[in-house]
């Protein structure tokens, strides 16, 4: 359907005006008809299925990194970032993230070894039956977390897959939902 040209689509119906009129109501009194000075509102809800399979369907995105106060970073003695995922979406993935410098040129790079398992989805409408929820931990030591946090860009690259070569389908609804929590090992001073 999406490859289809051209890039419109028409539709055809029949409205039925007032079906359930009272016949009992004299005709000629126009009570019962639409005429040049009436109005009514029509609402229309189209279902259009997308159902499809992938096979290392790629997304990615890149985040510019402001820059960060290193004033205090020497007292950090390493960090676990998290990324928290709760997945919606008939689709099992893995993201990796890579931090680029303010040349251009790759740094560092957290790879996903393990992919996060695809939600189970009702075939028939695509509507979510059970979410997949995975935490993706990744280990900061002192100077890797300055290289970080003096990047500038980090790139995310998701990778994702079909669970079976079926055609599936994904609801409005369906996402995949990410929240990022960070632990820190910090050294405090005492006086």
């Amino acid at each position: 359907f999406l490859e289809n040209m051209p890039d419109k689509l028409y539709c055809e119906g029949t409205v039925i005006t007032n079906p359930s009129a009272d016949a009992s109501v004299d005709p000629t009194t126009l009570n019962n008809f639409l005429n040049e000075n009436s109005s009514f509102d029509i609402s229309l809800s189209l279902d259009i299925p997308l159902s499809f399979n992938a096979n290392n369907l790629t997304l990615a995105d890149t985040t510019n990194l402001s820059d960060i106060d290193l004033g205090n970073i020497d007292k950090i003695k390493d960090a676990t970032i998290s990324l928290l995922l709760d997945n919606e979406l008939p689709l099992s993935f893995k993201i990796n993230m890579y931090v680029y410098d303010k040349e251009n040129k790759l740094v560092d790079s957290l790879v996903a070894t393990t992919p996060v398992a695809a939600a189970v989805t009702n075939p028939a409408n695509g509507k979510l039956v059970t979410s997949q929820k995975k935490q993706l931990d990744y280990y900061f030591d002192n100077q890797r977390l300055k290289t970080l946090l003096s990047s500038k860009k980090v790139y995310f690259k998701a990778v994702m897959n079909s669970p079976t070569t079926d055609f599936y389908k994904i609801n409005v609804g369906n996402e995949l939902k990410v929240n990022i929590v960070g632990r820190f090992n910090y050294t405090m001073g005492v006086n």
